[in-house]
């Protein structure tokens, strides 16, 4: 998230209200091959390989961020680039949509965008399952609540306790069983009229080149089904080496909410508008983002399925394909 390098071209990132200030320019100097893109693991801890076995999500994924010097790395990206896109709607959306303040950060990293949403007067809960993350939002944020998710997430809070729940990038390196899971569990935390944003990345990111990220080294992302592994390699940071996220089309993601309760109530696909101080490259005619707006299904309201073919099977999987292609 927000993680940016000064290229050659490149302009500074522009003053905006939203952020309150110009983004830093901050390049870790702590890089390996397994340093990720925030958004590629529960936006900075998709899942841990020592934690409970219990949990799903947790049980799927290596952390990658347990290393204390990668989560300090990790600790100076800043929003801009094309992630200042992701982020620059949601006050808005959150503004129509939100009915309370109570608001939980899920996979809250090293707090940039639990911050975020204090700035915008919420009441919010930083969860990660990265102590390392953690350890560096607190040292950042020593006055905000951050909390160690040690087992599923729905079963570290009340049922009903958010009025918002925040997940943004936290999906992206999920299988679909995970995602699955993660959603129920999110479900179940928020409020009956509450809101749950995600904002995921499009499957436009993997077939087109950007401000902040190129996939021109990966043809083989074109042919990518859900579920598939896809390839991208980060521009803001000076190890170039390709980063993995776990393809999903905007069919599945509606299917799985589905499944989890939700309901969609917006969605959002940001585009530049071209009066930026940053180069954009694809950010003005295609969307490197999705942000969905849900709430929770009425269980008074009795609603058939859609019964369209399972996205798992050879013609769900070449129909998704179909769709998502439009957005090249």
């Amino acid at each position: 998230m927000g993680k940016r390098r000064a290229v050659p071209g490149h302009d500074r990132p522009p003053l905006d209200p939203i952020f309150g200030s110009r983004p830093r320019i901050v390049v870790p100097q702590f890089l390996s091959w397994r340093f990720v893109r925030p958004h590629t693991v529960l936006k900075s801890a998709s899942a841990s390989r020592a934690l409970s076995k219990r949990d799903p999500v947790n049980r799927t994924f290596g952390n990658v961020y347990e290393d204390e010097e990668r989560a300090r790395a990790y600790a100076t990206l800043q929003f801009p680039g094309t992630y200042y896109l992701a982020f620059r709607d949601l006050p808005a959306l959150i503004r129509r949509y939100n009915h309370g303040s109570p608001a939980l950060d899920f996979g809250c990293g090293t707090g940039r965008s639990t911050r975020f949403l204090r700035n915008l007067g919420l009441s919010v809960v930083g969860a990660d399952i990265s102590q390392a993350m953690l350890d560096q939002a607190r040292a950042l944020d020593p006055s905000g609540e951050y909390h160690l998710i040690r087992d599923n997430i729905a079963g570290e809070f009340a049922p009903g306790s958010f009025d918002i729940i925040l997940a943004a990038f936290t999906f992206d390196n999920m299988p679909t069983e995970a995602k699955a899971d993660a959603l129920s569990a999110l479900r179940t935390l928020l409020a009956s009229d509450g809101c749950l944003l995600l904002v995921v990345s499009s499957p436009a990111i993997y077939v087109n080149e950007w401000a902040s990220f190129s996939t021109r080294d990966f043809p083989e992302n074109r042919h990518a089904c859900d579920g598939d592994r896809v390839r991208i390699i980060m521009l803001d940071v000076p190890d170039h080496r390709p980063v993995e996220d776990v393809f999903c089309t905007d069919a599945l993601y509606r299917r799985l909410f589905e499944s989890a309760g939700l309901r969609v109530l917006d969605v959002q696909s940001p585009l530049a508008t071209g009066k930026e101080a940053t180069r954009w490259i694809s950010e003005t005619r295609t969307a490197a983002w999705t942000i969905y707006v849900l709430g929770s299904v009425d269980p008074n309201d009795v609603t058939q399925s859609t019964g369209e073919m399972s996205p798992c099977g050879p013609a769900g999987r070449l129909k998704a394909r179909r769709d998502w292609r439009g957005q090249l």
